[in-house]
């Protein structure tokens, strides 16, 4: 074993300390009974299941038709684009990168990465993109076997300066199609409005 990779498992296994650790503190209920059961649950909750099969599903090139209004009463912007989605980590989690025109010579390039949490029972995600600089982070329930996810995101907003929430809610009519709607609060008014709609339909 390397140097590289001894030091990979060392840290590993200092986390997993500090994680089962964590777990054991703060006078909750435990699942198990012995450090050999901890390690049994913990390894289980991390296997792949049925939502991250369904996630799988995803993989592929997909065509994007992307509809954006800036604000209540702006007209909508429509823009076509591209997405690629693969699984990584051994199928535990699907990283899609999107790109899309924004006219004037503009371009968005985002990534997303999605999670199905077996402790939460709830998918998870990230989004980041060329736009800005933080880190969305929503944590979606699942109705319909998974078909259709209602998502909720943190994001900064540089108007009111402060974290704030948008909505989500992706639904999969058949296998080739994703429907994506965004909703968020104007900012000036706080009322909410429908942000965006992407439907992506399977290239390959």
């Amino acid at each position: 074993m390397n140097c590289c990779k001894l030091i990979g498992v060392v840290v590993g296994v200092a986390s997993l300390g500090v994680v089962l650790g964590g777990c054991a503190g703060g006078g909750t209920k435990l699942a198990s009974t012995s450090p050999e059961q901890d390690m049994q649950i913990y390894m289980q909750s991390g296997m792949p299941g049925e939502m991250h099969k369904m996630m799988a599903d995803g993989v592929g090139n997909w065509t994007t038709t992307n509809t954006m209004w800036m604000a209540p009463d702006a007209p909508p912007m429509v823009t076509k684009g591209s997405a690629v989605t693969k699984m990584s980590m051994d199928g535990r989690f699907a990283v899609t990168e999107v790109t899309s025109p924004m006219g004037e010579g503009m371009s968005m390039t985002g990534i997303s990465t999605m999670g199905y949490d077996n402790v939460q029972k709830k998918f998870v995600g990230t989004w980041i993109d060329n736009m800005g600089s933080g880190i969305m982070q929503g944590v979606g329930t699942p109705s319909q076997g998974g078909k259709r996810i209602e998502w909720v995101y943190t994001y900064s907003c540089p108007i009111t300066n402060s974290q704030r929430t948008m909505r989500e809610i992706h639904t999969r009519p058949d296998k080739d199609t994703l429907i994506i709607e965004s909703f968020a609060k104007d900012p000036r008014t706080n009322k909410e409005m429908q942000c965006m709609r992407m439907e992506a339909k399977r290239a390959s």
